[in-house]
């Protein structure tokens, strides 16, 4: 990556240091800490460069706004659907069988990543205890 700005340095930072895959207000937000008159359009600007220069890495939830990671070694996702909570995993995954399974003649696979759609043991257990309470109540009724 070559020299950017103070904000860019910043933004990079602040990607490296965290494992919270934020989007892109939370990351406007954070870097308005320190640069007060930074517009989000600058942000957006910023996230677009390091993607393009594979210094980020954008999850696409299906459930809410883009998220961004920062590159580390290669990994996946679960997606907590009630949240909306970004988890890293790591699990192999095999190219050739993807390729396979879709199709050599339909699909030539570049890159593969995958997203788990779930719910995470917080909100289950959440869930759980709000099921309790319910059925609780309709006994004393």
């Amino acid at each position: 990556m070559r020299c950017g700005s103070k904000q860019r340095e910043y933004i990079v930072e602040y990607m490296r240091g965290t494992t919270a895959h934020p989007d892109a207000h939370e990351i406007y937000e954070h870097v308005r800490e320190k640069f007060p008159n930074v517009s989000l359009g600058t942000v957006y600007r910023n996230l677009e460069y390091l993607l393009v220069n594979n210094v980020i890495r954008k999850v696409q939830a299906a459930c809410g706004f883009d998220r961004y990671d920062y590159v580390r070694e290669r990994h996946n996702h679960a997606l907590c659907s009630v949240c909306g909570k970004i988890y890293d995993f790591i699990y192999p995954l095999d190219p050739a069988a993807l390729q396979s399974a879709i199709g050599e003649d339909k699909f030539v696979i570049n890159d593969a990543d995958f997203l788990v759609v779930g719910v995470c043991s917080d909100c289950a257990r959440n869930t759980r205890r709000e099921s309790e309470s319910k059925a609780a109540l309709s006994r004393k009724n």
